[in-house]
This record gives structure tokens, sequence and C-alpha cells, in this order.
């Protein structure tokens, strides 16, 4: 008997590589604007990666849905300039908690203080219990900020083929509240610029953004940010568990 439990965990183990390796599975990544704002940019280079990618506002999808984010694996917020009455309802917060502990990825995308750019973002980031949320203004005195130890981690995925990311001229900060969980793996004159949080279980991933002009318009070609947008979506799909990286298919919520 306990052979032939060996041999059914065997033939299950072959059956999943098989699976793995003959069949593909594709990346759905929805992209959210919460006004009207047009093409981020982005896009086109998340496509080039070979990732499906949706690009959306507040108008074309007025409501945030489980239904919405069936399809997708990862939700990216592009946080644009809000007048604060158009914010995110409980019902949506509860779709997009639905998504995170199902398996879907999130990037968190906020500005500086100013237009309300941090209140869509931190309406997650407080609901979600994340552990970090963005507060601030931050100048960061250059464009290009060197990705380069000790303010970076240099050996983390996201910064693999990236030697310098755009730094707008003001930016948001990103406060870290569960070290336990979240993690700043980026950050210039002490300002935070980028942190992950990984969570328990089969929760998704979290990216935290302290600006999404990174990835605005021309600025996605500035430094390596093409490399480190593509870095991101990459990262959500690996899942490195006691030192092996294993492809994670997400559920749906």
């Amino acid at each position: 008997k306990h052979n032939a439990e060996q041999i059914t965990v065997i033939n299950v183990m072959v059956i999943s590589m098989l699976f793995l390796f003959n069949f593909s599975f594709s990346t759905n990544i929805m992209i959210y604007i919460p006004d009207q704002y047009e093409l981020p940019g982005i896009d086109s280079v998340l496509t080039q990666g070979g990732f499906d990618v949706t690009v959306t506002n507040r108008t074309a999808t007025p409501v945030i849905t489980d239904a919405v984010l069936a399809d997708y694996n990862q939700f990216w917020l592009w946080s644009h300039a809000t007048t604060g009455e158009n914010l995110f309802s409980d019902s949506e917060l509860y779709s997009i908690r639905n998504f995170w502990q199902a398996g879907g990825s999130l990037v968190l995308m906020a500005d500086d203080v100013n237009y309300q750019y941090q209140d869509f973002p931190n309406q997650i980031c407080d609901s979600l219990y994340l552990g970090a949320r963005f507060f601030g203004t931050v100048n960061h005195g250059q464009s290009l900020i060197p990705v380069q130890m000790p303010d970076f981690d240099v050996t983390h995925q996201l910064w693999s083929n990236v030697d310098s990311i755009f730094a707008a001229n003001h930016e948001g900060n990103i406060e870290i509240l569960d070290s336990s969980n979240v993690t700043v793996i980026g950050k210039h004159n002490n300002a935070n610029m980028v942190a992950i949080g990984e969570y328990s279980s089969n929760y998704g991933r979290v990216v935290f953004q302290s600006s999404f002009v990174r990835f605005h318009d021309d600025y996605i070609a500035l430094g390596d940010n093409a490399q480190y947008a593509n870095n991101i979506a990459n990262w959500f799909e690996i899942n490195e568990t006691a030192g092996e990286y294993t492809w994670q298919i997400h559920s749906s919520p």
C-alpha cells in the first residue's frame, strides 16, 4: 500500500510537470485608472513582454466586481488625480480583497499628496491591511536614480538588469506599518520608492510604487523603467518556495 501511494504521488507530479511544460497559460493584467485619463504608455511595454494587458478607467469600468476581476491575474492601480468624490465603494474593496486572497497580485501606484493621488491606493492598503500606505511629497532632486546598494536590494528579481529608474520631481513616500510582510527594496534620500508585500497562504504579492509617473507616457523609456515593469509582472508569476521557483497558477475569486 505504501509503494502504491508513492507511485500515485509520483504519477501526479509527472502529470503536473507535463501540464506545465506542454500547456501555456496567459497572464492577464488589468491596468485601472480611476478617472478618464487615457492610455498610460506602459501597456505596450508589457504586451511586448508577452502579457495580455487591458487598460480601463472609471468610465469604461465604473464598478470593480468579482466578475470584472475574474479574467485577470494582476491588478495594477494607476492612481491619477481624483476629486475624492468617486472613491472605491465597500463592495469594490471587498472584490479587490477577494481577488488578492485568491492569489491575484496588486501593483499600487500613487504619487505626491497633492490632487488626492494617494486616496485610491490608500483605500486598498487600509481595507486589505497590507502593512503599508502612501504619504507626503518627496523631491528626489534628480531624474534618474541609480539602482545600487545600499539603498536598493539589487539581489531582488525586480532589479534584474535594471541599472537606473526614473524619478518624478515630486513623488509620494511609502510608510511601512508591518515589516513582517512588507519590505522596502528601493529608496533614495531616505524616502521609500518601491516596497514589496509577501503574505501568508495563497495571497497575491503586492508592489507599492511611490509614483505612477515612472510608467507614464514617454517616461517608461527612461532609464530601465521598461525592464523594471516587466520584472514586476514576471515576479508575480513566480512563487518562491524553499529556494525553488515554480510557476503559480492564480485562481479566480
